[in-house]
């Protein structure tokens, strides 16, 4: 910079050069943090659904051996001997615990700030997908992210 003109014009974008790094690095680690839940999300759902292909014949003899509209109880003749030969009741666990890894990971995700208009895309397409009312702060976070990309 040779002349006072000069040295003032550029001290008017030293904010924008300092900010600018700023806000790139501001988005690229939503962005990576997104992905990161995503990646956990998606692992949960493999493993609950391989744990369940895995023991589906499990389950199905368990329905047919011990017809019940709520599914085989303990009340049921023979379901105790069953059960234990089969380890129905561990299986049943383990698989209600990566259910709800599952279901934890898919609202961790909804909860997540959205990056990105693909991000409140998947969140507002997985509210769709979800059985009766949404919780109040599920679409309270969907529409903050709406909002914030938005206008």
């Amino acid at each position: 910079m040779t002349d006072r003109r000069s040295f003032i014009a550029g001290l008017a974008l030293a904010p924008v050069a300092i900010s600018a790094p700023a806000i790139a690095a501001t988005s690229i680690s939503a962005k990576a943090h997104w992905d990161m839940m995503m990646a956990r999300r998606n692992e949960a759902e493999r493993a609950h659904l391989q744990f369940n292909q895995r023991h589906d014949h499990v389950f199905k003899e368990a329905y047919k051996l011990f017809p019940n509209k709520n599914g085989p109880t303990s009340r049921q003749p023979g379901y105790a001997d069953w059960a234990g030969r089969a380890h129905y009741e561990a299986i049943g666990d383990q698989s209600d615990a990566l259910c709800n890894a599952f279901v934890d990971a898919d609202f961790a995700m909804i909860e997540t700030e959205a990056p990105d208009l693909q991000a409140v895309l998947w969140k507002i397409e997985k509210a769709f997908e979800e059985e009766g009312e949404l919780a109040p702060h599920f679409k309270a976070a969907i529409l903050k992210d709406a909002r914030r990309l938005l206008v």
